[in-house]
C-alpha cells in the first residue's frame, strides 16, 4: 500500500526516536551506573551478568535505530512495512513498562506514585511518550481519510 507520511510521523520516526534510541544505547554501554540509578534507587556497582544485559539492550536498540532510519526511509511509502515495525516497537514499549511496574514492585514501590523519583517519572513518561505516539499512528490519526486504521 502506497501512502506518503505525514511530516509529524516522518520526523518522529526517522529522526526524533532513534536519537531516544540512542541516548539509551550510550548510557548502558558508557555510563551503565547512571542507567541502573535510574531504576533503582539501591543499585550496586553493576556485575558482570548485568553488564551483559545492559550491552544486549543496547546491540538491541541499534537494532532499532537501523530499521527507523534505513528501512523507514527505504521503504518511505509502504504503509505495511511502518506498521509492522511500528507495531513491533509498541509491543516492546508496553514490555518496558511493565518490566519498570515490576521493579519498582520487588522494591516494595510500586503504591508510592508520589514517591517516584525523576529518573523513574522519566522512564515512564518517556515510554508513555513514544507508545502514544506509536499507537496514535497505527489509529491512523492525522493520516487523512484516504488511509485505512489498523
Amino acid at each position: 500500500m502506497s501512502f506518503t507520511p505525514p511530516s509529524f510521523y516522518r520526523i518522529w520516526f526517522t529522526l526524533i526516536d532513534p536519537l531516544v534510541s540512542f541516548s539509551g544505547i550510550y548510557l548502558n554501554i558508557l555510563h551503565p551506573s547512571t542507567i541502573l540509578h535510574s531504576y533503582s534507587p539501591t543499585y550496586h556497582s553493576p556485575t558482570i551478568e548485568t553488564i551483559l544485559c545492559l550491552d544486549t539492550v543496547a546491540a538491541f536498540l541499534c537494532g532499532y535505530i537501523f530499521l527507523q532510519v534505513y528501512l523507514l526511509r527505504a521503504k518511505a511509502h509502504d504503509l505495511t512495512v511502518w506498521r509492522a515495525v511500528q507495531g513491533s516497537m509498541l509491543i516492546v514499549d508496553f514490555g518496558l513498562l511493565a518490566a519498570y511496574t515490576r521493579a519498582l514492585g520487588s522494591q516494595g514501590r510500586l503504591g508510592e506514585v508520589a514517591g517516584l523519583r525523576v529518573e523513574e517519572w522519566g522512564n515512564y513518561m518517556i515510554t508513555v511518550g513514544v507508545a502514544v505516539v506509536r499507537g496514535a499512528f497505527l489509529m491512523g490519526v492525522g493520516m487523512g481519510k484516504g488511509t485505512k486504521k489498523m
